[in-house]
């Protein structure tokens, strides 16, 4: 995966058009975009008669399925509910808006890859806003490279309620880390903020400064990517 910024990508180079094969889509998905180049793709379906079948043979070939949620389903629609995120809502349940932020922070292991699938467009709104975590690591650590060092140590974030009997209500974790597959980012503000009350562990004064710096950069918009559905 490679660092960009807004600049950097124009529309035709992240949209691609779905093929009949849906393993070799899915590897060229995987080879040419999110492995190796900017993290993300645009799938085009429309071409097929039920699109969404196609969608989902595509998606048999991208990996193993993770569960969304404790009751182990590997599929969730994506809807507002009337749940609110200070209620313990999670952001696919709930018309709220928030920051910039990674899905499925609160698992202890995250998901390489996400997919949706838009069912309807919506007259008003939608956007969604894309932007690199290498280049949020990159001005982060040039600009304030001792604050950047707060986010590699563990932050408590909150499971929503999704955990067994026998499992933490937290999973304790870094912001930033790094392995040899590559840099890993997870971030969601809210989870982060009810995680530390959770386990009456208040946020130091260096960690808020951190986070906060953080939701600065994230608001940079030389940085994003903005797509309307």
């Amino acid at each position: 995966m490679i660092a960009w910024t807004a600049k950097d990508i124009i529309n035709e180079d992240v949209i691609l058009s779905a093929s009949k094969n849906s393993k070799s889509f899915a590897d060229k998905i995987k080879d040419e975009f999110l492995n190796n180049k900017y993290g993300f793709v645009i799938c085009d379906f429309k071409d097929y008669i039920n699109p969404l079948k196609q969608f989902q043979k595509t998606i048999d070939h991208m990996g193993q399925k993770m569960p969304q949620n404790i009751n182990k389903d590997l599929m969730a629609i994506v809807e507002n509910t009337g749940l609110k995120m200070s209620e313990g809502g999670r952001y696919h349940k709930s018309n709220d808006g928030g920051s910039l932020h990674t899905d499925c922070p609160q698992w202890i292991n995250v998901p390489d890859y996400i997919a949706l699938y838009c069912i309807n467009s919506c007259p008003d709104g939608g956007n969604t806003k894309l932007i690199s975590a290498l280049s949020i690591r990159d001005v982060y650590r040039k600009s304030n490279p001792d604050l950047f060092e707060e986010l590699r140590s563990n932050y408590h974030f909150d499971k929503r309620g999704e955990y067994t009997e026998k499992e933490n209500r937290t999973t304790y974790a870094p912001i930033f880390s790094s392995n040899n597959q590559g840099v890993k980012f997870r971030f969601l503000d809210k989870y982060i903020e009810s995680g530390h009350k959770i386990a009456n562990s208040p946020l130091k004064k260096k960690q808020k400064k951190a986070i906060n710096q953080l939701k600065i950069y994230l608001l940079l918009l030389m940085l994003q990517r903005h797509h309307n559905h």
